[in-house]
């Protein structure tokens, strides 16, 4: 099939509430690399893309080759990027953060050392996050839809959000768009 997913792991979570296209999801821990790029998101998506790639292909310390997860992650501006199984993308002042999620055999201190000083690796514990799954493109009119109805999800469902949106990718970029995965979510209390 065009973009399965075969043998792409997530990091490890707990459903703590499902509902349709929503859930609440409970991370025991998240560790990611990550990117930043200047520019605009389709240039940023690329340039970190690439660095994140050739950090899991071998270019680290420990000349270790990290099996692939999904998704992967990106923010909105201003915000941090603290997030596992995805490569995450935020938005920052001039630019794009990215981050993949590593496997969850790794830790902070157990992660190779990035050789790109540029990239960064960072770990969350215990972290919730209220998701909706859609598929399709993910454009940003995606984006503001479905984080409004997300938005309005944890709302009406006495949920507490206590950071900003992000957007989870599940599948590489020749995916035919019906099959898409993609996410919006937002850690909640």
């Amino acid at each position: 099939m065009v973009g399965y997913n075969a043998g792409v792991k997530e990091p490890p979570y707990s459903t703590i509430l499902s509902d349709g296209a929503y859930e609440v999801r409970q991370y025991p821990s998240i560790v990611t690399v990550n990117a930043f790029a200047a520019g605009d998101f389709n240039q940023s998506q690329d340039q970190s893309f690439q660095k994140l790639f050739d950090y899991i292909s071998g270019n680290n310390a420990a000349s270790a080759e990290i099996p692939m997860t999904a998704p992967v992650l990106m923010k909105g501006k201003g915000t941090e990027i603290p997030m596992t199984a995805p490569v995450f993308m935020a938005a920052q002042k001039d630019g794009w953060t990215m981050s993949f999620v590593l496997p969850g055999t790794y830790t902070r201190e157990t992660a190779p050392k990035p050789l790109d000083s540029t990239l960064t690796l960072d770990e969350i514990k215990n972290v919730k996050y209220a998701a909706i799954r859609f598929s399709g493109f993910f454009t940003d009119a995606n984006f503001e839809e479905k984080k409004t109805e997300l938005q309005s999800w944890i709302a009406a469902k006495n949920l507490k959000a206590i950071g900003p949106a992000m957007r989870a990718g599940y599948n590489p970029p020749w995916t035919l768009p019906p099959l898409r995965r993609n996410e919006v979510l937002i850690p909640v209390e």
